[in-house]
């Protein structure tokens, strides 16, 4: 039997071992914490390092087919980056009545659409306010006068066509006017003198042949009338190149049960739609200019503006529909 000193020295023994022991574990543990940590941050780093070196889309908007091949975007971002360079600014001129739905989708969309081009732009709506007949051609006249100041080209562009191809060239372009909706890629109109839709024409261009007509009240026809003005002009009409995508190049979004044409003619309609406008033009449009309203859609800045077209009743008293 041992003494109680001698069990007392054995407690002590062990009690000093287990502290040791105690110690020894806690050591292994906040090595391998240590460790676990310094692995985490360098995977970390490395996942860091390729998302910084990785495209990011900035909007579900930019998420579309894309149409570029690796040295077509090269070629196509030079060309764009030396319009930036250059100064220049696109005034997109948008005629519009109670299409706001539309207007909705539009808008960021283009601005997202020019943004990846480095077309610097301003969105011009123009909206007819009056009660008259809905006058296309009247309103980019008045939305060219609105822009001129701060942009150098203007494109005249529908609310229900969204271009789907970035091949589809925005920039500045002072060999003549830019068909974007050429006739072999536009939807619904493919005859060969073709120019609605959109169109884009620097600052003198478009004052050159005094903008268009402001006589075609009602749908249709007013495009077909500039097309005899940039003729008269010897502007050659250019179209888009390279562009493989067909009559799916384009989103038409209009809704012909909610927004019907009015296409209908009243008294001498029908004969002054089909000749060439000698008496009205840019320097000719009278309108009221009720508001300019700045906007923010989805991110995207639009300078609204509400306007009030004059009728001139002795030369189209078609402006409005008879009762």
């Amino acid at each position: 039997d041992s003494s109680p000193l001698d069990r007392a020295s054995l407690i002590l023994s062990r009690v000093t071992w287990t502290g040791e022991m105690a110690r020894l574990y806690a050591r292994t543990w906040l090595l391998i914490v240590v460790a676990v940590v310094f692995i985490i941050n360098i995977l970390f780093v490395r996942t860091l390092t390729c998302t910084c070196d990785c495209p990011v889309d900035s909007s579900p908007l930019d998420r579309q087919p894309r149409a570029f091949e690796d040295n077509a975007k090269r070629s196509l971002t030079k060309e764009f980056l030396s319009t930036e360079r250059e100064g220049h600014r696109l005034a997109v001129v948008v005629p519009f009545r109670n299409r706001y739905e539309e207007l909705l989708q539009f808008t960021p969309f283009l601005h997202s659409f020019l943004n990846r081009q480095h077309v610097r732009h301003q969105i011009w709506v123009v909206n007819q306010a009056d009660n008259h007949r809905f006058n296309r051609a009247a309103l980019i006249n008045v939305g060219f006068l609105l822009s001129r100041n701060e942009c150098d080209y203007m494109v005249m562009h529908d609310i229900d066509l969204l271009p789907l191809n970035d091949h589809l060239l925005y920039a500045y372009n002072e060999n003549g006017p830019l068909h974007i909706t050429s006739p072999n890629l536009h939807p619904l109109y493919h005859y060969d003198t073709y120019i609605g839709g959109i169109l884009i024409m620097t600052r003198q261009q478009f004052e050159k042949v005094n903008g268009l007509s402001n006589q075609f009240w009602g749908w249709g026809r007013e495009d077909d009338e500039l097309y005899m003005r940039l003729k008269e002009a010897e502007l050659k009409v250019q179209y888009p190149r390279n562009i493989t995508t067909g009559t799916n190049t384009f989103k038409h979004i209009h809704d012909k049960s909610a927004q019907p044409r009015d296409q209908k003619k009243y008294f001498n309609q029908w004969e002054i739609s089909r000749q060439r406008d000698r008496a009205t033009g840019l320097s000719t449009i009278q309108y009221k200019l009720n508001s300019v309203v700045q906007l923010t859609i989805e991110g995207a800045p639009v300078n609204f503006v509400s306007v009030e077209l004059q009728c001139d009743y002795e030369r189209t008293p078609f402006c409005d529909n008879p009762i």
